[in-house]
């Protein structure tokens, strides 16, 4: 098992989806049920946990460990321009630490979207799609300063949030 992220163009809350016997919305091909939506992250945007979505398209653009997806946000943030959380800290996540101690500080910046969002289960909206699409293609200047599985790594992000971006979220799961 691992981490996959999924990206969906196209949205639409189902209205009064059907109940299934177990009480919980039955979901037929081209729908996605919101269990999480991580509504407590300002990231979900109007998504709402417990609904049913249609999407005309979805694609899995990613497909790796967390450990593999926690180093590249480290990375993004390291090559984003962000310090070290501690300066000559070894720990190995020490500026994507950096960047969830800014946002629980309130402060945002580039990638704080995606660095601070737990990568285990949850949705990200439309809106917050089209900021970190910005951000990664920002970042992007500075890939060269990632090794080259990073690099596809973060071709593959990119990939996921222009599709996401059309009307349509990321969900990570």
């Amino acid at each position: 098992m691992g981490l996959d992220i999924t990206a969906y163009k196209g949205t639409k809350l189902i209205e009064n989806p059907k109940m299934g016997d177990t009480n919980h919305p039955e979901v037929w091909a081209n729908q996605v049920y919101i269990g999480i939506c991580n509504s407590e992250w300002e990231q979900g945007d109007d998504l709402e946990v417990g609904q049913v979505y249609g999407f005309s398209y979805a694609r899995s653009f990613y497909s790796s460990s967390y450990s593999t997806y926690g180093n590249l946000r480290n990375e993004l943030a390291r090559i984003a321009g962000y310090k070290p959380l501690i300066a000559g800290s070894k720990y190995r996540g020490i500026y994507a630490a950096r960047v969830c101690d800014d946002w629980e500080k309130g402060q945002r910046g580039i990638l704080s979207e995606l660095i601070y969002f737990a990568d285990n289960e949850g949705e990200i909206g439309t809106k917050t799609c089209r900021k970190i699409l910005n951000d990664l293609h920002t970042v992007s200047k500075h890939a060269g300063e990632l090794n080259e599985w990073n690099q596809g790594l973060l071709t593959n992000l990119i990939q996921t949030f222009e599709f996401a971006a059309v009307d349509g979220f990321v969900q990570f799961a």
